[in-house]
């Protein structure tokens, strides 16, 4: 039996998508929150990111509420 909102295996990723994306998020015993996602094959442009690149972007809410975050598109040359 498929549960609604998880993907079968061979749905998840498909190299001709234009928008893939990883979500991920969790809550930390000593309060902190994460919230990830990642873009391996996204086409565009985000921001000022270089476009058709992957990209990654985090969110870090610390238990006093301060909300530190980053981000970053990763060039082809880092590839093999």
């Amino acid at each position: 039996m498929r549960q609604k909102g998880i993907p079968q295996s061979e749905a998840a990723y498909a190299e001709d998508a234009h928008l893939q994306w990883w979500y991920f998020d969790a809550t930390f015993q000593e309060g902190h929150r994460l919230l990830t996602y990642f873009l391996p094959a996204f086409r565009g442009t985000i921001g000022d990111q270089p476009p058709d690149q992957p990209y990654l972007n985090v969110v870090l809410k610390k238990p006093d509420g301060e909300i530190v975050r980053g981000d970053r598109s990763f060039p082809s040359s880092e590839f093999n």
